[in-house]
């Protein structure tokens, strides 16, 4: 998650060299990581690379967003960023500011799409591709009012946990194979440390996904539980969800309020079954095994500099 890239967050641990600047575009982060790689020719290497450019604000070139501007009668054009940032945290829910701002956000994938083929080019022309694992992931998706909220806060639904997982390693990991069973981020790590025929750490939570084979990989049935990050916006609230390959069920543990969805006939998650549901005990006791509530973690302070970048990100309540 982008709120995890701030300067002041440890994650340099466990690197030879650690770079960081949330504001920094596609083109830039790539530019970096070709001058690490060829300062550090050295094999075997691992870089982490970490794009912020689909996040709002949506702020898409011009070769990637060519629509005209909006304008008010007697007022002028409106500016995107304007309309983009009043969807968000003033809730603008007009269907053109809504259209508006998906139309920014798909011009967003698709200029990210081309700088990190531009980055794989520039890497096979430095020889830096022979015998090299890929992986394309995201922390996240984002919402347009499927459930009535914007981007990623404040959501449990399918439009933000699912997330793309590509791999590639020529030789290694077969063409145009496709994991039938449910694949969690944190099945990631595992997976790479397999592939390099090592044994994965015992702190390691997540499995690996080998083999790439549905019917002798992971089980179909495997789920994922955790609790929903609504502290900042809601602490009355207690938001607990489990995602299955085929259902997703949530539950609000204060009030007991309970969510079932069977995403195999609805795959948005727009038509609630409710508890009664034949599946939905079965989710519950998943909740009961795993208990997911966090424990109380120690406070921690953050710098009014570190702050405001949250705020921008979305990830703390605006003053607004």
């Amino acid at each position: 998650s982008g709120k995890w890239h701030l300067d002041r967050m440890p994650l340099e641990t466990g690197f030879d060299r650690y770079q960081t600047n949330h504001l920094a575009s596609a083109k830039e982060v790539n530019a970096a990581a070709l001058t690490l790689l060829k300062e550090n020719p050295e094999r075997p290497a691992f870089l982490y690379l970490h794009y912020m450019d689909v996040h709002a604000p949506y702020t898409p070139s011009e070769a990637y967003f060519s629509e005209p501007p909006v304008r008010i009668p007697g007022q002028g054009v409106l500016p995107d960023t304007h309309i983009e940032i009043a969807y968000r945290k003033s809730g603008l829910q007009s269907k053109e500011a809504v259209a508006r701002v998906r139309a920014l956000y798909r011009a967003e994938i698709r200029e990210l799409d081309a700088a990190i083929g531009e980055l794989l080019r520039d890497l096979a022309g430095e020889g830096f591709l022979e015998d090299t694992l890929i992986i394309l992931t995201s922390d996240h998706g984002e919402a347009f009012l499927e459930h009535g909220t914007t981007v990623h806060g404040k959501n449990y639904y399918p439009e933000v946990y699912r997330v793309p997982l590509i791999m590639k390693w020529a030789g290694h990991i077969p063409s145009g194979r496709r994991i039938e069973s449910l694949t969690r981020s944190i099945d990631i790590a595992p997976t790479i440390v397999d592939l390099l025929g090592l044994s994965p750490p015992p702190g390691f939570e997540g499995r690996s996904l080998l083999p790439f084979d549905s019917e002798s990989g992971p089980e179909s049935d495997r789920v994922s539980v955790g609790a929903v990050g609504l502290n900042d916006y809601r602490p009355e609230q207690d938001y607990v969800g489990v995602v299955s390959r085929d259902f997703l069920y949530v539950v609000e543990r204060r009030s007991g309020e309970v969510e079932f969805y069977d995403l195999r006939v609805d795959p948005g998650a727009q038509r609630n079954l409710g508890a009664d549901h034949r599946e939905a005990g079965r989710h519950a006791a998943y909740i009961a095994a795993s208990s997911p509530a966090p424990a109380p973690s120690e406070k921690v302070e953050i710098d009014s500099d570190t702050r405001q970048q949250l705020k921008e990100l979305g990830y703390l309540p605006s003053d607004d």
